[in-house]
């Protein structure tokens, strides 16, 4: 049955809806998550959109000022460009996409900048007025920037309120998160979370296969789990990011070691023939065994070309599998083939279909 109304535990074992309690044996809570609210000095006094509201404006903005450099942030304001509105983004961290690698952030970054994006990363934020009908954003080196309307994407909040989750014997952790295991079972072992309420892997993608495997292991008692350095992502500015797998940041974590390639799409004969130089491509493997153990891409397509490579990391192909692999020629997916090249050999010196 499919009931429409405002949910809250009763007990552990009972949810009121609508006035009328609800009795399970097995408890899913899939709820979701917002826009995270900031700190700032005269932000809520000023307003701000979100992805949400974002959408519902009948007009563009003359102007912009998007608070948050990570993807969601960074495709509204390529979309708003495209629209016509001057757009600042205004990023906390060193870079955009903070968990990108930086080669990733950067080539992205001087594509849109080519676009006309103006961007301020390592930047606090002091305060947000309104001046002459216009919003001012006061950055740590005392630089005011103006725009007619701003825009929150910094990050998520899960919608964890008043859901009585204390009185069902749910923990929390600090942030609001539901506190799951491996299995997605909380601590009332008949009460299961997944999705951006639990805040491991914030994708529609990865919330759709976190409800499934808890819902399975909730019923039928399986213990199964989703392995997330095979989960794929992708940003859609154009060109796209996509990712797979881990970072050079996170394979010297691991190991104290790098084994990493970057190439650049100049690299690609297919870029040659449709001039679109815009783009990067970068490997990790394994420093010992050469598994792959990450792929991250700048190309148009990106989200399409990425599932190579996801393939590549969640069976433990080595780059020598993919360079014995034919790929067909002139493609932009190429580029994941010369990324395991350049392992073995100078790419910049090969004739344009070498096997």
């Amino acid at each position: 049955d499919y009931l429409e109304g405002r949910a809250r535990f009763t007990s552990p074992t009972e949810v009121e809806v609508n006035g009328r309690v609800y009795r399970g044996s097995k408890y899913l809570v899939a709820t979701g998550s917002t826009t995270r609210p900031l700190p700032i000095p005269g932000l809520d006094e000023v307003g701000w959109l979100n992805n949400v509201t974002a959408m519902q404006l009948e007009t563009a903005p003359d102007s912009l000022i998007i608070i948050g450099g990570g993807p969601l942030g960074l495709e509204f304001a390529q979309m708003f460009t495209h629209f016509g509105s001057r757009v600042t983004v205004v990023e906390a961290m060193a870079q955009i996409l903070p968990n990108h690698e930086p080669e990733i952030a950067a080539e992205l970054q001087r594509v849109l900048e080519d676009e006309g994006i103006e961007f301020w990363t390592g930047a606090a934020i002091e305060s947000v007025r309104m001046d002459n009908g216009q919003r001012v954003v006061t950055l740590n080196e005392k630089v005011e920037l103006r725009a007619s309307q701003l825009l929150l994407a910094a990050g998520i909040q899960p919608n964890t309120t008043d859901l009585g989750l204390d009185v069902a014997g749910v923990a929390l952790d600090s942030k609001g998160f539901v506190k799951v295991n491996d299995f997605y079972q909380t601590e009332n072992p008949d009460v299961f979370a997944a999705g951006d309420c639990v805040g491991r892997m914030p994708l529609e993608t990865v919330a759709a296969k976190e409800g499934s495997v808890a819902a399975e292991n909730a019923l039928t008692g399986s213990a199964k789990t989703i392995e997330y350095d095979h989960v794929p992502h992708a940003v859609f500015t154009n060109p796209q990011v996509a990712s797979v797998g881990i970072t050079e940041e996170e394979e010297m974590r691991r190991f104290n070691a790098c084994a990493c390639r970057t190439i650049y799409m100049d690299s690609i004969p297919k870029a040659d023939v449709i001039k679109e130089t815009r783009g990067v491509f970068k490997m990790v493997i394994h420093p010992e065994s050469g598994q792959v153990m990450g792929m991250h891409i700048v190309s148009p397509n990106a989200a399409d070309l990425i599932h190579e490579a996801t393939l590549a990391v969640k069976f433990g192909l080595t780059v020598d599998d993919i360079i014995d692999t034919v790929h067909v020629f002139p493609t932009l997916s190429e580029g994941i083939k010369r990324s395991a090249q350049a392992f073995t050999r100078d790419i910049s010196v090969m004739s344009c279909c070498i096997g």
